[in-house]
């Protein structure tokens, strides 16, 4: 949680602040990862995920294509890839909260 703090220039109590523990800054560095973006949705409710498991195996096999394709496009278009996009968000969170308190 330290050298997350130290990346994102707050301290450790906000870190912790924004995510609540060491498992939850995990899960959602995993689904930005993993999604290629940090929108409040879930993969597992996105239509293009939900495509899936609709029509018949040639089908479901061109929805896993676009899905996967979709997503190598969204992780490719990031050119911050130096810092996660996780360590941006503690980062915005944590200077919207210092806005709050002036």
């Amino acid at each position: 949680m330290r050298e997350v703090a130290r990346a994102a220039q707050v301290s450790v109590e906000t870190v912790y602040a924004n995510f609540g523990s060491k498992g939850a800054l995990l899960r959602e560095a995993l689904d930005v990862a993993v999604v290629g973006d940090d929108e409040p949705v879930p993969l597992s409710d996105r239509p293009e995920f939900r495509a899936l498991a609709e029509g018949d195996a040639p089908a479901r096999a061109q929805a896993a294509g676009r899905l996967l394709a979709a997503l190598l496009r969204k992780n490719q278009a990031d050119e911050r890839a130096q810092v996660p996009k996780v360590t941006i968000k503690i980062k915005d969170e944590a200077e919207r909260a210092g806005q709050l308190l002036t």
